[in-house]
């Protein structure tokens, strides 16, 4: 699920709804289904990786400055379930998100 307005991307870990901020997430990637399963996967920016061209300033300061400490990050998510439906929608709305948010950086330029 997403909130547009916060510009924040809610996944269920453990059951509890935990926010991502939009400008954390590198990519979004549906896989082929395997088995009559379908597949989400989010990839976010974390140390060691190199940043796309699409990432914020902010967000390679940051990357940059907590990757010198030991701090753990989150480099993927995935999800799965036997029903595209929903993945497919979280799949949607997530990329319109990151495509706002892409707009809105290329009018701030």
């Amino acid at each position: 699920k997403t909130d547009i307005d916060r510009e924040v991307v809610i996944v269920p870990i453990n059951g509890q709804p935990v926010p991502f901020s939009i400008h954390t997430i590198k990519n979004v990637v549906m896989p082929e289904p395997d088995n009559h399963s379908f597949y989400l996967r989010i990839n976010f920016f974390a140390p060691g990786q190199t940043l796309a061209k699409d990432a914020s300033r902010r967000m390679a300061k940051l990357v940059e400055r907590f990757g010198k400490v030991k701090y753990a990050f989150v480099r993927e998510l995935t999800f799965r379930s036997l029903d595209q439906t929903n993945l497919g929608q979280a799949f949607r709305q997530i990329q319109e998100l990151r495509r706002r948010l892409r707009l809105r950086d290329q009018k701030a330029v």
